[in-house]
This record gives structure tokens, C-alpha cells and sequence, in this order.
């Protein structure tokens, strides 16, 4: 049975660096899909920076290529690595229903990294847009809400067949 890998952390926390990892160091092959790449690769202008208000069509249209790429991966026998955010159940409880059996999900918790270092690395990216200070602090306002709801991120949460918030 394939792995779906589901990292979850703030923008900066290492996410995409350890999914690449996971591909280098994959002998069977891993296919990687990000959300971010898909919006942005449906939604740049003329100077070919992405807009900031991507509107409800967008992000269902990027969505479903999300969950279209993960079925493909899965169909042709490779694992799968997901590295949003997901801080959150919305996404993942999506990813759950759609896969529902068909994989086993193995959750890369990264949101132990602070929210100061996040800021930090994102200040010193390079190559790609900066998500900005105020941004990483309202994706780590909306994990807090989640995880004093009772929501956390867990291999059992996403392997769980039972109902679940999202």
C-alpha cells in the first residue's frame, strides 16, 4: 500500500526542504504535490507574480488539481508527499476522504518550529515570494484555534476511518 507523507507547519518551517528530501532519498519513487505551486502555476499576471486575491473558483480549481495529482501518483503506484501547511482540518480532512483506505498517511509535523525562526528563514528566501511576518502569524493564530478545539495533526487522525471535523 503507498504512503501519503502530509507535512504540516507554518510557511517557513522546512516543509518543502524535507519533501524534497523524501523524494532524494526514495528508492521507489515519491510524487510531490503543493498546493502553492498549483495556484500559482493558475493564477499569474502579465509580470508573472501571483495575485493575493485569488478568488473561490481559484482555489477550488486548485484543489481539485491537488486532488487529481494525488489519485494519479497513487493509480501509478508511487507514494505521495503533500507539504501545505495544514494547520488546519479543512485540507487534510479532504485528503482523508479522498484517499479513504487506498493509502496510509504518515503526518511530518513540523509546527514545533517557533514562529520567530519562520519569520526569519521566510525573510531570507530566495527565488521565491516571501509570505510576510503578518501572514505566518495568522496561519499560527488559526493552528492555535484548531489545537484548542481539539484538532491536532496525527498519523491516527488522518488513518482514522471514523468521522472528523473538516
Amino acid at each position: 500500500m503507498q504512503t501519503v507523507h502530509i507535512m504540516t507547519g507554518l510557511p517557513a518551517s522546512g516543509k518543502s526542504t524535507l519533501a524534497r528530501e523524501l523524494i532524494d532519498l526514495s528508492s521507489n519513487g515519491i510524487r510531490r504535490v503543493n498546493l502553492d505551486d498549483i495556484r500559482n502555476m493558475l493564477d499569474t499576471g502579465a509580470s508573472g507574480e501571483r495575485s493575493r486575491n485569488l478568488s473561490r473558483g481559484h482555489e477550488k480549481t486548485a484543489l481539485d488539481i491537488q486532488d487529481g495529482a494525488v489519485w494519479v501518483a497513487l493509480d501509478g503506484g508511487f507514494d505521495v508527499v503533500v507539504d501545505n501547511t495544514h494547520l488546519h482540518p479543512k485540507i487534510p480532512g479532504r485528503l482523508k476522504r479522498l484517499v479513504a483506505g487506498a493509502a496510509v498517511f504518515k503526518v511530518c509535523d513540523l509546527t514545533h518550529i517557533t514562529i520567530e525562526e519562520c519569520i526569519r528563514r521566510d525573510a531570507l528566501r530566495t527565488g521565491i515570494a516571501h509570505v510576510g511576518e503578518g501572514a505566518i502569524r495568522g496561519l499560527a493564530d488559526r493552528h492555535a484555534a484548531a489545537l484548542k478545539s481539539g484538532w491536532r495533526l496525527t498519523d491516527e487522525w488522518m488513518n482514522d476511518a471514523a468521522p472528523h471535523n473538516g
